[in-house]
């Protein structure tokens, strides 16, 4: 499985083509009851985002180390400390502490066990779309006028092929690399 922060300028053109498409659906009444279904992680009382002074090569109070193929939605996190383990481990952490990920979206892609990996661009693609719709939906804020950015994990060629995934995860963080604490779920930031 592996990351991608993306880059900024192909994820504004990708929110420009996004708003003009929702715009279009709008306008032409099409839609339908196929919507994603937010998660129902409620908001913490305190929500908030401030600069960390944390030091991440630590882990903090209550963190359980976990795989990255196990997240699941509402999960908050802190990057392994281990730089060379950061592809593969995070650290769950209780949202009410500070933490600098929150997983917001989780997903499969449909393709069986059997099928051919469909190429890097392909998944990549594939998953920045799929987090950039369900972005708004979870934050209260689209992504272009947040605080916040995205970034994805999905499979590789190799974690394709030989361990069978198919899962990708949409993850929030501040572009200041703030601390967040509590959920970021309807904030609007």
């Amino acid at each position: 499985m592996t990351h991608q922060p993306g880059s900024r300028r192909r994820r504004a053109a990708f929110a420009s083509l996004v708003t003009v498409v929702a715009a279009a659906v709008v306008i032409v009444g099409c839609g339908g009851n196929d919507a994603p279904v937010p998660p129902t992680t409620a908001p913490t009382s305190t929500t908030e985002a401030t600069r960390t002074d944390r030091d991440l090569s630590q882990p903090a109070d209550n963190a359980v180390p976990d795989g990255v193929e196990n997240l699941r939605v509402g999960d908050c996190y802190d990057p392994a400390p281990d730089p060379s383990q950061r592809n593969v481990m995070v650290l769950i952490v209780p949202c009410d502490q500070p933490h600098q990920y929150e997983a917001y979206e989780v997903a499969a892609f449909t393709e069986g066990t059997d099928a051919d990996f469909p190429g890097d661009d392909a998944v990549r693609n594939y998953a920045e779309e799929y987090c950039f719709q369900g972005f708004e939906g979870f934050v209260g804020q689209v992504w272009r006028d947040s605080e916040l950015d995205i970034e994805t994990w999905f499979p590789t060629r190799v974690s394709w092929t030989k361990g069978a995934d198919r899962k990708l995860s949409c993850v929030l963080y501040h572009r200041k690399k703030a601390d967040l604490t509590g959920s970021m779920q309807g904030t609007g930031y």
